[in-house]
């Protein structure tokens, strides 16, 4: 019984501290989100100034869209899913011309372990 809401009470805490990080994400203006993701690609591919100059407006122009879309559709719609995926593609072919090919792969390297935790991830989560 102690571990039955042993494990309960860690379901809700792992529920409660995804839906902060979401709501953390909406608090901040797309500037800062700009300004982080370009930090965090740095911290990857250690940029030059042109280059972070270049991935910030990059990122800032992909943010902005995204708070227009998300005003325009309702989440997890095919309307906001194709918006998404269309402001993923602007950002790749755009941070694509700004990285050379060492960065780019190391991004896309990157990128791969990433889906790779977050897929195996939902698998552990669904065993439960």
């Amino acid at each position: 019984m102690k571990k039955i809401l042993f494990g309960v009470v860690i379901i809700l805490i792992s529920i409660t501290s995804i839906a902060q990080s979401k709501k953390t994400y909406y608090l901040k203006t797309p500037e800062q989100r700009a300004s982080e993701k370009t930090e965090k690609l740095n911290n990857l591919v250690s940029l030059n100034e042109e280059q972070k100059n270049n991935a910030y407006q990059i990122y800032l122009k992909q943010e902005m869209k995204h708070d227009l879309d998300s005003k325009d559709y309702i989440p997890e719609s095919e309307e906001a899913k194709k918006a998404a995926a269309e402001r993923r593609e602007y950002v790749d072919t755009h941070i694509k011309m700004v990285l050379n090919e060492k960065q780019f792969e190391k991004l896309i390297q990157y990128r791969k372990e990433l889906l790779k935790k977050r897929k195996s991830n939902k698998l552990e989560e669904s065993d439960i």
